[in-house]
């Protein structure tokens, strides 16, 4: 009996068979001390494991600035209670509030500390950049206003614009931007944000001027890419459109809106395959409500004028689904029905339609 043990222990040496480290079972070891079948395993889940290990250390490392964060709230508060009366006090712990995302408790003592010092342009700068998140845009451009007496600082400029923006004072915003190029007129962001505007009031000409110029002093920004790919759409010049949402979307290739409407140029250029490629993509990246119900829209007429009517049925479903209210998408649907030769389902979706106020003479 030993001398076939001993036999069968030369035998697995010679082959190569020990235990595997990993799954316990006597098997053929090539290299180390891990079998075939487990280091294929292993192989696949390492790049997860990594990847997990990424995100933990991520998390970690946002743990550690909020506890920062929150340690220098904590520290700002003794310095109150010692000096009641130290605007640096209130302001720094508001700037800890604001990075915490706390905005209510960082205007209470940026409020404190423009009531001790009442002409300290930062502290009202900085009240300002949280008025604008809550979109209390009149009380934003009241501080951003106050700070700029003071400092002549392109950032304040770039920051009341936006203020204006959003309150539809489109020219007044204009002035802003203008003013912060006067002081830096290399501030891209700046160039961006004016071109927006020119393109708002269809004075597309020096919005294309701006758009350039954002991008040739900044080409890694996706947005100024998109910004001026849109307006080249809007102008019906496809080509040079698509040129421009490929450029954002080699720089952010997660970038949704890019694809969208990317695939509205290929509609109108008549290539359907790469409009509802792009559709498909579109779709895959934005879970946002409004977008997706875009995205669904746009790639079922897509393939209704590609005459697959039996899948844009399937996205007018998925519309309808997200917006139950929607009677275009009862509408286009019932039409697809209709090529189809499904009358009674047509004759159902127009109906649904009308009773949605959906009206067919608008279209």
């Amino acid at each position: 009996m030993n001398i076939l043990l001993k036999k069968i222990e030369q035998l697995k040496a010679k082959l190569n068979i020990r235990m595997c480290r990993v799954c316990g079972f006597e098997r053929e070891i090539v290299r180390g001390h891990i079998c075939d079948v487990c280091r294929g395993d292993i192989d696949e889940i390492l790049p997860i494991i990594k990847a997990c290990e990424k995100i933990n250390q991520e998390q970690e490392n946002r743990l550690g600035k909020l506890y920062n964060i929150f340690e220098n709230i904590s520290n700002y508060s003794e310095q109150i209670r010692l000096a009641p009366e130290d605007q640096y006090g209130y302001f720094w712990r508001a700037y800890y509030y604001e990075a915490a995302k706390r905005y209510r408790s960082a205007i209470g003592d940026y409020s404190k500390a423009i009531q001790i010092s009442p002409g300290e342009y930062l502290f009202h700068f900085r009240r300002g950049c949280v008025y604008h998140h809550f979109k209390l845009y009149e009380r934003a451009i009241s501080d951003f206003s106050i700070a700029l007496r003071t400092l002549k600082c392109p950032l304040a400029y770039v920051k009341r614009g936006k203020c204006f923006e959003k309150l539809k004072r489109t020219d007044r915003a204009i002035l802003d931007y203008s003013e912060a190029l006067k002081i830096n007129e290399r501030y891209d962001d700046a160039y961006n944000k004016r071109a927006n505007c020119y393109s708002a009031l269809k004075i597309t000409d020096k919005a294309l001027v701006d758009y350039n110029m954002a991008i040739q002093l900044n080409p890694d920004e996706a947005l100024y890419h998109y910004n001026r790919a849109c307006l080249l759409s809007d102008l019906n010049k496809s080509c040079e459109a698509i040129e421009g949402f490929t450029a954002a979307i080699e720089l952010k290739p997660t970038y949704a809106g890019a694809y969208n409407n990317r695939g509205i140029c290929h509609v109108r250029l008549g290539s359907y395959d790469l409009a509802l490629a792009d559709y498909t993509e579109a779709i895959g990246l934005d879970n946002t409500l409004e977008y997706k119900l875009f995205q669904y829209w746009n790639r079922a007429h897509a393939y209704c004028k590609r005459g697959e009517f039996e899948k844009g049925i399937v996205d007018f479903a998925a519309v309808i689904r997200l917006d139950p209210k929607n009677g275009g998408a009862y509408y286009y649907r019932g039409m697809a029905y209709k090529s189809l030769k499904r009358h009674s389902e047509a004759r159902w979706d127009y109906l649904k339609a009308v009773e949605l106020g959906f009206n067919e003479d608008a279209i």
